[in-house]
Order: structure tokens, then sequence, then C-alpha cells
């Protein structure tokens, strides 16, 4: 039996920048212990986003309101943490972060794909991927 090599796209590194629970290496880890490639992040970083942390609605998951980020008109800062990880690595987080299986499907494309893909979004889809 052959093994099939992983795609460009599915190898190349990329960073995953978090805020909230994820500032927390160990709770990111339970994201990447979800993924079919089990790999650790090879390396994290502190990160300052311009975005302004917020909390709203309520998750049964958390038992309370889970953090959003969003622009805002002020000079606003929110504390993140970056992570080294693999592309399907990613699209897996991104995939149990919104309730679903880490199933392989590839729900964000690769940056030079991502203009034309975000382009379809509407304003205030629950899902935003900032690039």
């Amino acid at each position: 039996m052959m093994a099939t090599q992983p795609s460009r796209i599915t190898d190349r590194l990329v960073w995953y920048a978090g805020y909230g629970s994820n500032l927390k290496r160990s709770r990111f880890e339970s994201y990447v212990n979800g993924c079919r490639d089990r790999s650790v992040p090879r390396c994290d970083r502190p990160i300052e986003l311009s975005y302004e942390l917020y909390f709203a609605g309520h998750s049964d998951t958390w038992g309370g309101a889970p953090a959003f980020i969003r622009r805002s008109s002020g000079n606003v800062r929110a504390y993140g943490r970056m992570y080294l990880i693999s592309h399907s690595q990613f699209n897996d987080v991104v995939r149990q972060e919104n309730g679903r299986k880490a199933s392989g499907t590839t729900i964000v494309p690769d940056c030079a794909e991502l203009p034309s893909a975000m382009s379809g979004l509407s304003p205030g889809s629950e899902s935003i991927v900032a690039y």
C-alpha cells in the first residue's frame, strides 16, 4: 500500500492567533488533541490584537458568555497568543470552535485564496477569519 503525500496546503505552517481561553496553551492543546494531526504547536508567542474583546450570549459548553472580538473606533487592544500549526490543524481547530467535527474538510482556504473566499460572507457572520 502506497502512502499518500500531504497536499502543499495541508502541511504548510500557519499562525493561529487566539484570544480568551486560548491564551492558555493547555486549553488550546485540547483543540489540537481533537485534530486529525495531534502534533503539538511548533511554538507560541504573545500578540496584541487591534480589536476590542467582549463577552456575549451564553454557551452551555462554557457555562457562561463566550469571548468575541470586534473592530473598534477607539485605541483598544485585546491580548492574544499565536500558535504555529499546520494548515490542516488550523482547519480542524476552526471546525471544533464552531461545533463541528474535525472531518478534514477545508473550510479556511489557503492564504492566497482568502480575499475571494471571504467576500461571500455576510457582515456579522459568527465565524470570521481575520487576515
